[in-house]
């Protein structure tokens, strides 16, 4: 708050002399719920400035203005009950007026509780107040009060009661104060698995500011995690910070290794989208070629094209045609060889049917009984010179998501956790398939 406010208010209170009517800023507090005019009410009542002195009135405001975001409120009513002025001394409720103050922001305030709160002076010997007082203290900027929960709640000592969900509390609002020695804590707190404080999106966080703060274990952790969910560009990048940072844990090194089989895996996916789109390209001009022989009619042609194109897609197109057209009899045994070998579903089973009917021996459907692919292979040779049967190209490019190491790998509800966490995050591609 402005003290010139203060003193101005009082200024205009003195020259309008006392009188037993509002005190001049009542109205405004009152009326516009503003915490400034009815600090000034207060201060105005503490005073008789402009009204007669009321002390309960006084306290009244001093109240509602904390109440409404204003600590001097608080403040001022915690150094009266702790000094005795207009009051009976009482050192709880100073302490709790003080706390009440720290809770709005006022720092000195919460110096002031926590000593009332511990100091043997005052009788009050209440640890777990001052824990309280150092959670709210923290909560609104103290860092030592954060550091005072840390070090005495996470695992209780010197008489405190422990308590980890505060600490770790404390020891996230820390970091975020950038206290390396917190973030060491929150991530431990946070971003162990077993902890009964983990929280997938914190321990993101944490281990994104531990990172950032070159700690490269954190870094190799981060990447891990990115690699479990399927987040491989961000896996690279946290790997790869880990290899550039000094070693740790004698094993953040390892993510050297890890960023090298990412960047392999990028250039696999780059390699496997440039072979499936040639294939897309190829089917495309193939199809186009096979629809003009299959308007004319030319089932045989058809078919020769789709056996000298060596593409399983074009194939099936070709098969469906004649079964629909029931041009088989304008399709030769060879045909019928290969195709047995390339498909799969209803167009082998319009194969097979068509095999049968001519009485080739190859009963069944294709690789039971005779039926098999030897016996398919020798028939073609012997019915072509020794030639082998013709294989068809692949029509896909085999492709399988890089490893997460063994020992790095985590539960599947964890990890579960983790990719909703990812997902919440600022900055992250909700459309993307792991979000999905």
């Amino acid at each position: 708050m402005n003290i010139l406010k203060i003193f101005a208010a009082l200024a205009i209170a003195m020259l309008s002399g006392p009188s037993w009517a509002q005190a001049p800023s009542e109205q405004s507090c009152n009326q516009k719920n503003d915490g400034e005019f009815c600090f000034y009410t207060g201060v105005e009542y503490i005073q008789g400035q402009g009204t007669a002195k009321n002390v309960q009135k006084a306290f009244d405001y001093f109240q509602k203005s904390c109440d409404l975001g204003i600590p001097d409120g608080c403040n001022v009513l915690g150094y009266h009950f702790q000094n005795g002025i207009d009051v009976e001394v009482d050192f709880a409720a100073a302490a709790q007026h003080y706390h009440n103050a720290c809770k709005v922001g006022m720092h000195a305030a919460c110096d002031s509780a926590n000593a009332m709160y511990l100091q043997g002076k005052y009788g009050l010997n209440n640890k777990l107040a001052a824990t309280q007082v150092w959670f709210d203290a923290c909560q609104s900027g103290v860092l030592k009060m954060c550091q005072w929960g840390i070090d005495y709640l996470t695992e209780g000592r010197d008489g405190y009661s422990e308590n980890r969900t505060a600490a770790a509390k404390m020891a996230l609002k820390g970091c975020l104060l950038q206290d390396p020695n917190a973030c060491d804590w929150a991530e431990y707190l946070y971003a162990t698995p077993d902890s009964p404080q983990f929280e997938a999106l914190e321990a993101m966080r944490i281990l994104s500011i531990n990172c950032v703060q070159r700690k490269s274990a954190s870094c190799l952790r981060l990447g891990t995690i990115y690699h479990e969910i399927g987040v491989y560009d961000k896996a690279e990048f946290f790997y790869q910070q880990a290899c550039d940072l000094p070693e740790e844990e004698g094993n953040s090194h390892q993510g050297c290794g890890h960023a090298k089989d990412m960047r392999k895996y990028f250039a696999d996916v780059a390699e496997r989208e440039r072979i499936m789109a040639e294939i897309a390209e190829r089917n495309k001009q193939n199809f186009a070629q096979l629809s003009q022989l299959l308007a004319k009619g030319d089932y045989a042609g058809g078919m020769a094209f789709a056996v000298e194109s060596r593409s399983v897609e074009v194939a099936e197109r070709a098969v469906t045609a004649v079964n629909q057209a029931g041009a088989w009899g304008t399709i030769s045994a060879d045909y019928l060889y290969i195709m047995a070998t390339w498909l799969k579903g209803g167009a082998l089973a319009a194969v097979n049917a068509e095999m049968q009917r001519r009485g080739t021996g190859l009963e069944g459907q294709f690789g039971e009984g005779t039926n098999t692919p030897a016996q398919i292979a020798k028939r073609y040779a012997e019915a072509n010179n020794g030639r082998q049967l013709p294989s068809a190209r692949a029509s896909s490019s085999s492709f399988s998501p890089i490893a997460v190491p063994s020992s790095a790998q985590i539960a599947q509800s964890t990890r579960d956790k983790y990719r909703w966490a990812h997902c919440q995050m600022s900055g992250s591609n909700t459309s993307a398939t792991v979000c999905q």
